[in-house]
């Protein structure tokens, strides 16, 4: 499995802009990722089995990827279902008293920065629910940490900095169109 993540997501290296502000070197396409939901399926399987050892009720991932990912892992375990929207990543209101004092997996297909993965986190919380793991398909750079135990399948080596602190801005590298 080593590396088929990163090909599936179509991993692309160079000099990006992303939509948290921050600047990378790797670009992955990640909803590309979801179209082709049989070849994701052994993966989701993969992390369901490392995130059920922390006995969530409910997965919620951020959507879109987060989300589509959280619905597989979900489906394995036998859990409910749950996911963070924009704008500022809030859980539906339908969903929100479903959640008060449940354990719960937020899942994401990448962290990279982990904004949504913070923001799901947050919103869950003041819903009232235990956040008890965070899953990922990919970890790039891997360096966020959640402040719950964390599995994931892959880490990608990357590198993110704020905008105003990117050595390929200093460089003159410029950003690729996305």
């Amino acid at each position: 499995m080593r590396g088929e993540l990163a090909r599936l997501a179509g991993a692309e290296r160079g000099h990006f802009a992303f939509p948290s502000g921050f600047h990378g070197d790797l670009w992955l396409e990640l909803d590309a990722l979801f179209a082709r939901p049989a070849a994701v399926a052994p993966f989701a399987a993969e992390l369901a089995r490392r995130v059920a050892r922390h006995e969530p009720e409910v997965v919620c991932g951020p959507m879109t990827g987060g989300a589509l990912l959280a619905q597989m892992v979900a489906a394995e375990l036998g859990a409910e279902l749950s996911w963070s929207g924009l704008p500022g990543y809030a859980i539906p209101a339908a969903l929100r008293g479903r959640l008060r004092g449940r354990q719960v997996a937020v899942v994401d297909d990448a962290i990279n920065a982990g904004s949504a993965t913070s923001a799901t986190i947050a919103a869950l919380r003041a819903c009232g629910a235990d956040v008890v793991a965070v899953g990922a398909l990919m970890l790039l750079g891997g360096g966020y940490d959640p402040g719950v135990p964390i599995e994931h399948l892959e880490t990608v080596a990357s590198g993110l900095w704020p905008a105003d602190a990117c050595p390929l801005c200093a460089r003159g590298v410029p950003i690729n169109a996305r």
